[in-house]
């Protein structure tokens, strides 16, 4: 595997060294949260290559990378509507507490915010993930 492939967002990539790239590091940010504090700036700094490779499948099909601050504004919209409405209780509460706070009619309304981030979120993958790319050239380069 090419570091490229991780690190800089100028070209394009095809569907597999996506799902390999994601694949790699959602095993690393998993890894890293399992440490405490370095776990965390470690995860902000795997953010990076996350970007990176949606980006490249992004101009595979001949789309521009700013369209990933869509599911991101999305995703940060319905974080703050959530936490508006009573999901900062999700946040602090205990673990063992969680099941039954999920449960509450109180936390309806901060769990669909959730949902829809997860959704779109989600959508965006699968269409990054399983959309064919240009068969030629495009303004991004050559076809991987």
């Amino acid at each position: 595997m090419n570091a490229a492939l991780l690190l800089t967002p100028k070209g394009r990539i095809a569907r597999g060294p996506f799902w390999l790239g994601f694949l790699i590091v959602m095993v690393l940010s998993a890894l890293t949260n399992a440490i405490p504090i370095v776990g965390q700036i470690a995860g902000l700094v795997l953010l990076w290559p996350q970007i990176v490779i949606h980006v490249k499948r992004l101009h595979d099909f001949g789309w521009s990378g700013w369209l990933l601050l869509l599911p991101f504004s999305v995703s940060a919209l319905c974080t703050g509507m959530m936490m508006l409405n009573g999901g900062t209780a999700l946040m602090t509460s205990a673990p063992e507490q969680l099941p039954a706070l999920i449960m509450s009619p109180a936390m309806r309304t901060p769990l669909i915010y959730l949902e829809v981030a997860f959704a779109v979120e989600f959508v965006f993958l699968l269409w990054v993930g399983l959309t064919k790319g240009d068969a030629q050239a495009n303004r991004f380069g050559p076809a991987p």
